[in-house]
């Protein structure tokens, strides 16, 4: 078929992992009512009775969002509605947990400029505008996320272009936006953010303050003016650069160099106050750094790693959550140089797994080693033939009791795509 000939593309619906043979395929997007149409994305509800799908079934060129039943004999129902000839909803839509309703964003009313929108799956034509009007040339992004609470977080440059704002709505109310995150600064910008898991707060990084200057906030998803600022420092130029919400939404790990500039420590506060930064990690050696970590499944340590007590030696560290001073090494060596290179943690967060040349200069061999205990480190591999040997594609089994890993020669120890044989251990 020549490539410049549109290929029609329809929805089917199996109700089986196999079909007999008096089987049928349900058709369900009415594609037939223009020539070429297409569906161009779906997404079934948790329960599998309902899918949403987008497609220029109407208008050829013009995505609209639908959505229908996964039984036979079922309408199909029209959720998106526009004024704007041309305009089209984009591919990145969710649903809620339930199904229940669908958020997308499109070019409905204005083209070109990305407003968000929610209709309720099972009814046409129910849609609403979920942000306030915007200025020209304005959009909602991709990155937005509904709640467990049934709200929507978005960032967006509506009251400014080019200037990054975070806010939040009601998924089935009209404009019932408000401002999570304010500012003064007439550069500033919410750079990225986590919700709790229980969806009632949001942690956001942004320069809201000073220009350039990353911080943390904290904010309410339902009500206006709640920000607070996690993080405390004096420190010109000072950022956070990472962050992760522990399990239980109560904490915020952060890493950021808010004390001395260019050198990265590990802090944490709580989600909902001010004020309640402490420093988990400890060094007094200049130019020390933590180069990145990880919270354990149920909150309670961070395991980081960083050259700490000597410089360019990048070892394993855990540190309590909620408490400084208790941090401890986890991996040791005798050599100059030696580095731990990557880490991850067993699914219960009791032991870490990781790779380093902690016995053998560039020879990078595989470790364990308890996360709450400091002299438990154990090598998990057999001995290596030599330098050119490596080890990758580490899986680590659901109990964390074993993992399985592969070995391979190269001719090039820095480039494992010349590799001569591996093996699976």
């Amino acid at each position: 078929m020549p490539r410049s000939l549109k290929t029609v593309v329809l929805a089917y619906v199996l109700t089986a992992w196999s079909l007999p043979a008096n089987a049928q395929l349900l058709i369900l997007s009415s594609s037939e009512l223009i020539s070429g149409a297409d569906v161009s994305s779906f997404q079934l509800t948790h329960g599998g009775t309902r899918v949403v799908y987008r497609g220029d079934l109407i208008a050829d060129g013009v995505f609209e969002l639908f959505s229908t039943s996964t039984s036979a004999g079922a309408p199909q129902l029209k959720l998106s509605t526009g004024a704007l000839v041309n305009g089209d909803v984009f591919s990145d839509f969710q649903l809620t947990a339930d199904g229940s309703r669908v958020v997308y964003r499109g070019d409905l009313a204005t083209d070109g400029l990305s407003e968000l929108y929610g209709a309720t799956t099972q009814i046409p034509g129910s849609q609403v505008a979920l942000n306030s009007p915007p200025l020209p040339e304005t959009d909602v992004f991709s990155d937005y996320q509904i709640t467990p609470t049934g709200r929507v977080v978005y960032r967006s440059d509506l009251a400014a272009k080019g200037v990054t704002a975070f806010y939040g709505a009601s998924l089935s109310v009209n404009g019932s936006q408000v401002g999570l995150a304010f500012s003064s600064l007439p550069e500033a910008d919410v750079l990225n953010y986590q919700l709790t898991p229980d969806g009632n707060r949001v942690v956001y990084r942004g320069n809201l303050v000073t220009d350039g200057v990353s911080e943390l906030y904290s904010a309410s998803t339902t009500s206006n003016g709640t920000q607070i600022n996690l993080i405390s420092t004096t420190l010109a130029g000072a950022d956070v650069s990472d962050y992760q919400i522990t399990p239980n939404g109560s904490r915020v790990i952060y890493r950021g160099d808010l004390v001395t500039d260019n050198q990265f420590a590990i802090y944490s506060s709580s989600t909902d106050a001010s004020g309640t930064q402490i420093n988990l990690s400890s060094t007094t050696l200049p130019g020390a750094d933590i180069s990145d970590f990880q919270v354990t499944p149920n909150g309670s340590r961070v395991i980081y790693r960083g050259d700490l007590v000597v410089d360019g030696v990048s070892a394993l560290y855990s540190a309590s959550s909620t408490a400084s001073g208790t941090q401890i090494g986890l991996s040791t060596t005798d050599l100059t140089g030696a580095e731990v290179i990557d880490f991850q943690l067993t699914p219960d967060g009791s032991r870490v797994v990781y790779q380093g040349d902690l016995t053998t200069g560039n020879q990078f061999d595989l470790y364990s080693a308890s996360t709450t205990a400091s002299g438990t480190q154990v090598k998990l591999n057999n001995a290596l033939s030599g330098p050119d040997d490596w080890i990758g594609d580490i899986q680590i089994s659901a109990d964390g009791k074993s993992l399985v890993y592969l070995v391979g020669t190269t001719t090039d120890p820095l480039d494992e795509t010349k590799f001569v044989g591996k093996e699976l251990f």
